[in-house]
């Protein structure tokens, strides 16, 4: 599809953000989050596949648009707290999964926080689905995901997308395959392994892992001034209109804003060879990315979505 009839990159902007990025040192998150995930290495990778299979669409959709809280913690945090209030330092148990997902009422108390996140039906079938698939498939152990793709992105996010197809596979349109989850396990998995000292180890080619498009980073890259939404695109967008899921409208943001962050992220390396400085791969360019767009002033676009 093309999006140049809404949405255009602004290459002059976009290459002043790379140069800027260049000159620093590639920050690699380690993903330790005091009260939200556990410092326990192992423990963390059950954390994050869980945490990661119910984090979309975490903003309720009337206004004031509040997100999902819960303990003093937002988003994706509040998701994680979810699960460390009840695990703490331990590996999840895929049992336990399982009677949390199969009972509404107890999906209800474990997600409870200043209100239920929206969506919470599609989040206890994603988390019956997985918790299924990992004692069919992988010995009810997450370890062994990693394993059986022999620790190469390209095996773990395919592998993830074809063994839990709803929780996983679903976040592609036509032949674009943007596979958000998949793809954020990874980046959050490199991270903490990469700070692990050894224990845990890290993925042979982080940079296959790809761009990870949800809300915010189409945000962050607008407000950097490097995508320019048509006015009719940025009126939907700036009063919160719903932007219905597959339309052309969701389709052109995350596709414009995947060719932006490719190139950023190529451009970026470019300008760091030269300089003798490090190279970045996604893992680095999203942690980036994740804070520009959380602190972005404009609003992000709204789609009902279990996507991303």
């Amino acid at each position: 599809m093309n999006y140049s009839k809404l949405i255009a990159i602004d290459h002059t902007r976009l290459n002043g953000l790379a140069k800027e990025l260049a000159g620093q040192d590639p920050q690699t998150p380690d993903w330790q989050i005091e009260g939200v995930l556990p410092k326990n290495n192992r423990a963390f990778v059950s954390h994050i596949l869980y945490t990661i299979t119910v984090n979309f669409s975490l903003v309720h959709f009337q206004p004031p648009y509040t997100r999902f809280s819960a303990d003093g913690f937002q988003g994706s945090l509040a998701l994680g707290r979810c699960f460390y209030r009840r695990f703490g330092e331990n590996a999840i148990p895929s049992d336990t999964i399982l009677e949390i997902a199969s009972h509404p009422e107890k999906g209800q108390e474990f997600f409870k926080g200043d209100s239920l996140p929206p969506f919470l039906g599609n989040r206890l079938m994603n988390l019956q689905e997985v918790a299924d698939g990992i004692k069919k498939h992988f010995q009810d152990n997450p370890m062994h995901i990693l394993k059986a793709a022999e620790y190469r992105t390209d095996k773990l996010i395919l592998l993830l997308a074809e063994k839990f197809p709803i929780t996983f596979g679903q976040d592609f349109y036509a032949d674009t395959k943007f596979y958000k989850k998949p793809k954020l396990f990874c980046v959050m998995y490199q991270g903490r392994a990469l700070h692990s000292n050894g224990e845990l180890q890290p993925l042979a080619d982080p940079e296959n892992i790809g761009p990870l498009i949800d809300y915010r980073v189409p945000a962050g890259l607008r407000e950097a001034g490097i995508l320019i939404y048509t006015a009719p695109l940025a009126k939907q967008i700036d009063s919160q209109t719903v932007v219905k899921r597959h339309s052309e409208e969701e389709l052109v943001i995350r596709l414009a804003a995947t060719d932006a962050v490719n190139e950023l992220l190529k451009k970026i390396n470019e300008y760091s060879a030269t300089r003798g400085g490090q190279v970045w791969t996604m893992v680095e360019l999203d942690n980036y990315l994740w804070k520009l767009g959380q602190k972005a002033k404009l609003p992000h676009h709204l789609t009902k979505t279990t996507d991303y």
